[in-house]
């Protein structure tokens, strides 16, 4: 039996198992980021969490007779991760800044996998629990506290009356946030708005359509 742990422990399969494992720890955390919507989800988890492992792999055991410090190699995915994270952060309006919690999610992976390579399997997978476990409570106790809902709105709008800057200020005034915006000029006087918005618990969308009739330059409205 010990014959058969000294091989396996000895050979590729345990780094193989490894491997499998992070990817199987990158898939959960980044299920959560799909499941949210978010900008990197389960293939890139997968795809980073098996690059830090084996990068860990490589820097521990694959270079037995060399005298210096390759365990160097594996510092550089940590801070080489942060060129992936610093991609998905973006912010919109120069105001509001989207992707933070899945770069961090995407760097933690990334240390995560760097621990099952190492051979620390069992902290890396308690660590992705609570990651996940973590992602969850919050999300939930921040919609309890700060329930918002997004709601989706068409305009057609009349170029010479309606001012851009003031509707704008408008929302910001109810705390009412653009998270998407488009607009199709549909001749020389109107143009087409489509507008994904994000309501406060205390504004329901009637509150909305009241707010765009009552604002000048608004021809049509439908959410």
């Amino acid at each position: 039996m010990n014959k058969i742990l000294d091989l396996i422990y000895n050979s590729n399969l345990l780094y193989i198992i490894r491997i499998i494992i992070a990817i199987i720890c990158g898939f959960a955390i980044g299920f959560e980021r799909d499941y949210k919507n978010k900008n990197a989800g389960t293939k890139t988890h997968c795809i980073v969490a098996l690059g830090a492992c084996l990068c860990m792999i490589l820097s521990a055991y694959g270079f037995p007779n060399y005298q210096g410090d390759p365990n160097r190699m594996a510092a550089q995915v940590v801070s080489g991760i942060g060129f992936l994270g610093a991609g998905i952060i973006f912010v919109r309006r120069e105001r509001n800044i989207s992707g933070l919690t899945t770069a961090a999610g995407i760097w933690t992976t990334a240390i995560i996998s760097m621990a099952i390579g190492a051979g620390m399997i069992l902290l890396g997978v308690l660590c992705t629990l609570l990651i996940i476990s973590l992602q969850w409570f919050l999300s939930k106790l921040k919609f309890k506290f700060f329930e918002h809902s997004e709601e989706v709105v068409y305009l057609t709008t009349l170029n010479r009356e309606f001012d851009y800057e003031k509707f704008i200020d408008l929302l910001e005034y109810y705390h009412i946030e653009i998270l998407h915006l488009e607009t199709e000029k549909l001749s020389v006087n109107e143009t087409h708005m489509q507008l994904i918005v994000d309501l406060p618990d205390n504004f329901s969308k009637w509150n909305l359509n009241k707010l765009f009739i009552d604002f000048n330059g608004i021809k049509n409205i439908k959410i």
